[in-house]
């Protein structure tokens, strides 16, 4: 199935990457039987690679600053892209996504993501129509001029990749993301927002009823970053997301990254605090392959 994803269609949405990847998702053919969800820092996760350990057709589904709705709504164009077939889901989830936010009105400029959504508020899907548009011949568009994107959804190069060419440090880099990252938890993550708790709820619901069990990973930080942010507040919003993420029962596999040592990461292969190069994430997709392989694998 082709989704209608003109140029003129996502012209004001351009500056988000949600755009791009709807219009990478509907120019997947065959669609993809495994997508991989998240934000920027799962930007570097290869689904090429990881296919080559499951076996399966991978997509890379992240975007900049991914909440669990931009999950919903990506999760709902896959089931519909895959003609309602089981579509496996790996779910790299920021605890910082939980914090209450606005909706992002970037997923309502976008066609076939708004179609997830109603305008009162409410959930539809997955979408009712059947939405055989024709899908462009090219996705040419992009969010900067550093920002390169393979076909299925691999940022093969963006400006953390721009700043080390021009001599950015780790070290600079950490300092940067600490700055960024401690304003987020002194001022505006005092605790999990509830609306976000009932997306990732809903959101796993819809995937449980098309029969699939998501796999979910808790996203890695760097070592130095982590010891330091953690006096800031994310040690308590951690547990608080544990907390949060048993209480929804044992409908998805939970996997917890956020402590690099579990699989075997390295902290220098860190372009900052939570930006992971591609070295680093190939290791993690290694150990989720191992740990969750059956959820991450089907018919």
């Amino acid at each position: 199935m082709a989704f209608a994803c003109s140029l003129a269609a996502t012209a004001q949405a351009a500056s988000s990457d949600r755009a791009i990847k709807a219009c990478l998702l509907a120019r997947q053919d065959p669609a993809p039987r495994l997508v991989i969800y998240g934000s920027s820092r799962a930007a570097k996760f290869e689904p090429a690679y990881l296919g080559s350990l499951l076996h399966e057709k991978a997509f890379n589904a992240s975007v900049s600053s991914g909440t669990p709705e931009d999950v919903w709504a990506f999760a709902h164009l896959a089931h519909d892209q895959a003609r309602q077939a089981p579509v496996r889901a790996l779910w790299l989830l920021d605890l910082e996504s939980l914090r209450p936010h606005r909706f992002d009105a970037s997923l309502l400029q976008t066609p076939v993501l708004a179609r997830a959504f109603s305008q009162a508020g409410g959930v539809v899907g997955p979408a009712p129509e059947a939405a055989h548009g024709l899908a462009p011949k090219i996705c040419s568009f992009t969010t900067s001029v550093s920002a390169r994107y393979a076909a299925d959804g691999f940022r093969a190069h963006d400006f953390h990749d721009t700043a080390v060419e021009n001599g950015m440090t780790l070290t600079q880099g950490l300092k940067r993301t600490l700055a960024d990252y401690g304003r987020i938890y002194r001022t505006r993550f005092p605790h999990v927002a509830p609306d976000e708790v009932a997306w990732v709820a809903r959101t796993i619901d819809a995937l449980n009823a098309w029969g699939v069990r998501p796999v979910i990973v808790l996203t890695p930080l760097q070592p130095a970053f982590k010891r330091a942010l953690g006096r800031l507040g994310w040690n308590q919003r951690h547990d608080e997301v544990l907390q949060m993420l048993q209480s929804l029962g044992g409908r998805f596999t939970l996997l917890d990254a956020s402590n690099i040592g579990v699989f075997g990461g390295r902290a220098s292969d860190f372009y900052d605090g939570v930006h992971m190069r591609v070295t680093n994430t190939r290791r993690l997709a290694a150990w989720i392959a191992q740990r969750a392989r059956g959820d991450l694998t089907g018919p």
